[in-house]
């Protein structure tokens, strides 16, 4: 209960960074549940788009807090660590995956 009450008091870009990281690990977790796979490739797809667009144009809000704002800046840096925290993540997913599929094709 204690978890879900810090997600809540959350800052805007530590919401969208947990909300991303959980919809791509569950998107990964069902890629592997999955038989018939093609109508799931296109919603990955157009997943790891938005989350791309959403995710760079929140790390450039970020920045430029960062910058500009000396009073928000160790927010702002421990909000982008979060944002950040989801590139090797998401990284790691699509390498399995690719090795994932190219071994079983």
């Amino acid at each position: 209960m204690k978890e879900l009450y810090r997600l809540k008091s959350a800052s805007i870009p530590i919401k969208i960074a947990v909300l991303s990281f959980i919809g791509g690990t569950l998107l990964f977790i069902t890629s592997f549940l999955l038989t018939i796979k093609t109508d799931f490739i296109f919603l990955g797809f157009f997943y790891v788009l938005t989350s791309i667009l959403v995710n760079f144009g929140l790390l450039a809000f970020l920045l430029y807090r960062l910058i500009m704002h000396s009073k928000l800046r160790q927010k702002a840096f421990s909000e982008l660590l979060f944002v950040v925290a989801n590139i090797p993540v998401a990284l790691l997913y699509m390498y399995i995956l690719y090795n994932y599929n190219n071994f079983f094709n």
